[in-house]
């Protein structure tokens, strides 16, 4: 049995074979890129005469445009968009987000037409969380670009490194968190003597007295000083001690 041959009515659609004999199978395809619709690639010719399947029709296949509100954190650039504007299978769209933004759950900042007519990534600008300072004392677990954090040391501590960080717009701070160290507190003057601040450095200031103690005093780690506090004494007081 034979069939009418079939009616392309479709742009673009061509057929793997021209016969119409009875269990001819055609297959279709779209010669201009597009896709097929409204039928399967392939069809049979039944002994009704009929053919199994119906005629499918090749259709341009397009996304929607990728509308950024004014004042968005994020930036796209399209490429392989027609010259009619239209965004065809295939065309890509590159994503970026202004300083101090990361996109959010995006393991690519990359997104493509797909045959079905949607995006294959559809990313979301978020601000950006700096890591976490790793301090026990921390108010909350992220900080964000602009974030100001200001460190302090309690009673008995002095501070290494810098009391204020910054959270900077490549998502890292400003420098590296500071430390407290124990401080030992101010040992305290001599009488009869001078004291100078390198080390505390003690010599005698009247004339007559000799120095009984250590001359120099060192702060420790554990936040005591190395010595006891000197004396100045009269001579007959206690003998010179360098």
């Amino acid at each position: 049995m034979y069939l009418l041959f079939l009616i392309l009515t479709s742009t673009g659609l061509s057929l793997s074979t021209e016969s119409t004999l009875m269990n001819t199978r055609v297959t279709f395809t779209c010669t201009n890129g597009n896709d097929l619709i409204g039928g399967p690639v392939e069809a049979t010719c039944l002994p009704s005469g009929l053919w199994s399947s119906p005629i499918p029709a090749c259709q341009n296949i397009t996304c929607p445009d990728i509308i950024t509100p004014k004042g968005s954190e994020l930036n796209v650039r399209m490429s392989g968009r027609d010259p009619g504007g239209t965004i065809t299978r295939g065309t890509k769209a590159y994503f970026s987000c202004i300083p101090g933004f990361y996109l959010e759950g995006s393991p690519s900042s990359e997104a493509t037409c797909s045959r079905h007519g949607n995006w294959s990534l559809n990313p979301s600008p978020n601000a950006s969380p700096c890591l976490a300072l790793p301090l026990k004392t921390q108010s909350k677990r992220f900080f964000y670009v602009g974030d100001m954090v200001k460190f302090r040391c309690k009673a008995g501590y002095m501070m290494e490194g810098q009391p204020v960080l910054r959270c900077g717009e490549s998502g890292q701070w400003s420098n590296t968190d500071p430390t407290c160290v124990r401080a030992c507190t101010y040992p305290g003057s001599v009488i009869g003597g001078t004291i100078s601040d390198v080390k505390f450095f003690y010599k005698v200031g009247d004339t007559g007295l000799v120095l009984k103690g250590a001359k120099m005093l060192e702060c420790l780690g554990a936040g005591v000083w190395s010595s006891s506090m000197p004396n100045c004494s009269p001579p007959d007081a206690g003998s010179e001690q360098s």
